[in-house]
């Protein structure tokens, strides 16, 4: 069965100033990892947050969010929504990092009523209707990818 789980965690920050590095080292171990595991997903970075949505096997989605809390990269992490899913959201690649530029700022408060990530304001349900959009969006400007 397919099991899919989003969290929110913060940037420490000593790492803020050094973000588009970070990202893309997040981006390359994610991705030759994912891809041993059976995992697919998206991580969207703004204002020293992180929203990360995993999906595939549960042992594998499970093994993965055990790496992030154990990655120092990530601090106070809360999971937003897990369970089961009918199908992968995010199949194209085992993850897309994304990191929402100032010319994304109405896009985001689309989806965020303060207009920044914060667990507070955001449903899990909102949270993942975010990763999916930038996913949809990831081949095309505005969306700044780390790169």
């Amino acid at each position: 069965m397919l099991h899919r789980l989003v969290y929110l965690s913060r940037a420490p920050e000593r790492l803020h100033h050094r973000m588009a590095f970070v990202l893309t080292k997040i981006e390359r171990s994610a991705q030759r990892n994912n891809a041993n595991l059976g995992v697919t997903g998206a991580l969207i970075y703004a204002n020293g947050v992180y929203v990360q949505a995993l999906e595939g096997p549960r042992s594998a989605v499970s093994a993965t969010f055990q790496a992030v809390q154990n990655d120092d990269r990530h601090q106070r992490l809360e999971v937003i929504a897990a369970g089961n899913a009918e199908e992968r959201l995010f199949p194209a690649r085992p993850m897309l990092v994304a990191r929402p530029g100032p010319e994304d700022a109405g896009l985001l408060a689309q989806f965020c009523p303060a207009g920044r990530l914060d667990a507070a304001d955001l449903s899990g349900d909102a949270l993942q209707a975010l990763l999916i959009f930038y996913a949809s969006r990831a081949d095309r400007p505005p969306l700044a990818l780390a790169s």
